[in-house]
């Protein structure tokens, strides 16, 4: 309800299947059922996503596609009826730096197929890798590939926008350089205005966001580890005490409160 107050229309919600090295929960069935049921009570759509997947192929905790898409045939019954108020972001930045472009694409497409031969037709969403960041620009030459893995067509790329993304010329040139090579969508589905440190133009994100049309989803609302805590949109998950991230993100010029609809 907090985030609904915003005037955000969309909220972003880590799951885990259970198969994190860490020993991360696994989310079950009545959890998820009731996370959708609060995001349609508020009126905000779900993008749900695995978060187990997080720097596979660089951090060994981490997960691959295919245990994640275990996960969301796991979960059928409970998706299905849900296509209109759910996207299912099948792993959370599920590939780590210097890992094989082919990788990429190939357990992408085949995650594709593995949730669509489970007649889910919800619309899917595929994180860049290099930590979302897609800073080898692999998600940037060959999404037209994992895209053709689905036959519904209906797949949504989402672009993680943080240090690398330092000024309004690299932040347009990206998103409009994948529209216009692969006409397909493409959402910013995390972004901060600091990174571990290091400046992201969060405004320029935004801006840009306004000027193609592109939506962006600002990362996150609280309880960031201590690595992280500048990109604690509010102050100790209290919706009346704003960071300066979060005055950007919900008040600024391009902010959820002008533009979300």
């Amino acid at each position: 309800p907090n985030i609904a107050n915003t005037g955000a229309n969309l909220v972003r919600v880590v799951l885990s299947n259970g198969t994190h090295k860490e020993g991360w929960v696994r989310t079950p069935a009545s959890e998820v059922a009731n996370i959708i049921t609060l995001c349609k009570n508020n009126r905000v759509i779900c993008m749900l996503e695995v978060h187990d997947t997080t720097g596979y192929g660089e951090k060994a905790e981490a997960t691959s596609l295919a245990q994640a898409a275990e996960y969301w045939v796991s979960l059928a019954s409970t998706l299905r009826g849900q296509e209109d108020y759910v996207l299912i972001n099948i792993g959370n930045e599920p590939f780590g730096n210097s890992q094989p472009a082919d990788a990429w694409v190939d357990q992408h497409k085949s995650a594709i197929k593995t949730l669509r031969d489970a007649q889910l037709t919800h619309t899917l969403v595929v994180d860049a890798p290099n930590w979302g960041q897609d800073w080898q620009e692999v998600m940037l030459n060959r999404a037209s590939e994992v895209e053709s893995a689905d036959p519904l067509s209906n797949t949504l790329f989402s672009v993680h926008m943080y240090e690398v993304y330092q000024n309004y010329d690299k932040i347009r040139s990206y998103i409009s350089g994948f529209m216009s090579r692969h006409n397909l969508p493409i959402i910013v589905g995390e972004f901060g205005a600091d990174h571990q440190g290091k400046f992201v133009d969060a405004a320029s994100v935004m801006r840009v966001g306004e000027e193609l049309g592109v939506g962006y989803i600002g990362w996150s609302w609280s309880g960031n580890g201590s690595c992280c805590t500048a990109l604690d949109i509010v102050n100790n998950f209290n919706p009346n005490s704003l960071s300066s991230w979060g005055n950007t993100l919900i008040n600024g010029a391009n902010g959820i409160k002008a533009t979300a609809r």
